[in-house]
Formats: structure tokens, C-alpha cells, sequence
């Protein structure tokens, strides 16, 4: 099932999960819902009850971070792609389909592209109270979503642009650093 929601920066489709998944400890697996359709996880934080979902879409992942209480999302950032990225976005197919946007050759960094991604290589880390979540890759985060912060960043994208803002080291040991590590 495909449910359409709008945020205030793009729209896109996100396919529905079936199961909850309460976490006792930050370290808890993702639930994995991922098929021949793409990578799609969730965490849920057992203080914020915010969830964190990584899906993919048309070869283009993003990260969302869901309202209190349910799978609804309230921000979102791109990730990564699974594919070379496209030379430019066809602004007006996303507006009739309400895809989300992929990230572009013109921002694309040279970590933009991860291939053939492994749900067991994703985990995410939280800020204390849940509000913010970082998504690691082997281990080593590529993007964040900040509780005070308007956009995501992301090792993905060099540069600001509307999909989200380069990824900040500083800014994520700040956010994360009581936060547990495995």
C-alpha cells in the first residue's frame, strides 16, 4: 500500500509498515520490511516515540523522522542513492507523481552512491530525548536530522540545496554525544 503525504519541502510516497517495533535499547535491530522493491527500515526511539524510516524509492533513500506516537513523517533527508545519479530532476513529474526528488550529479559527492545496500549495515544513533536521529552506515554516520535545524544533512549532497544541507561533523558530535554507541 502506497499512502501520499506532503511535507512543507516535498512530497513523497511512503509505503506503509505493518508491524510496530518498541525498542528497550537503542541498540535493537531495525525492523526490516525491505524487498525487491528496495531498503526499507524503521527504529522507533522509546523516549520521543518518534520513528526513524529509511526508504527507498526509485533507487533514491531517504531518511524521515516520523511525529510522536506514529509513522507519520515530520522531517525527512536524503541518504543516498542506488544508482549514478541523474544529470538534472524533472521538477514536474514529481509534482504530478509526488515521487521524491533524487539527489543530482550537480550536488552529488563522491559518497552519494552506496550499491547494492544491506539492511544489516544501517543503524541509526539518537539524541538523548529522541528528537533527532542520525543514520550510520557501516558504522559511520552519512546523515542527520536535527531537531532545531530546517533541513537534513547529508554526506551525500556537497553543497545547501532543497533536498537538504552538506553533512556537518561538528554539528552531529554536538547533537550525538551522549548519545549511546555501539
Amino acid at each position: 500500500m502506497r499512502i501520499i503525504v506532503f511535507t512543507p519541502s516535498i512530497a513523497f510516497a511512503l509505503i506503509a509498515c505493518d508491524r510496530t517495533v518498541s525498542l528497550i535499547s537503542m541498540d535493537i535491530p531495525a525492523a526490516n520490511q525491505s524487498d525487491d522493491r528496495g531498503i526499507f527500515l524503521s527504529w522507533r526511539h522509546p523516549v520521543s516515540h518518534r520513528t526513524a524510516i529509511l526508504e527507498e524509492i526509485d533507487g533514491m533513500v531517504w531518511l524521515y523522522l516520523s511525529q510522536p506516537q506514529t509513522k507519520q513523517p515530520a522531517r525527512d533527508c536524503p541518504a543516498f542513492v542506488t544508482a549514478t545519479p541523474p544529470d538534472t530532476v524533472d521538477w514536474e513529474r514529481i509534482k504530478q507523481t509526488g515521487v521524491p526528488p533524487t539527489i543530482t550529479k550537480d550536488i552529488a559527492t563522491g559518497r552519494a552512491l552506496i550499491e547494492h545496500p544491506s539492511p544489516e549495515d544501517f543503524s541509526t544513533v539518537w539524541s538523548s530525548d529522541g528528537e533527532s536521529v542520525a543514520l550510520r552506515h557501516r558504522g559511520e554516520p552519512i546523515c542527520m536530522i536535527v531537531a532545531d535545524q530546517k533541513r537534513g544533512h547529508s554526506k551525500a549532497v556537497g553543497s545547501s540545496s532543497p533536498l537538504g544541507e552538506h553533512f556537518d561533523d561538528a554539528h552531529f558530535a554536538s547533537t550525538f554525544t551522549t548519545a549511546p554507541h555501539p
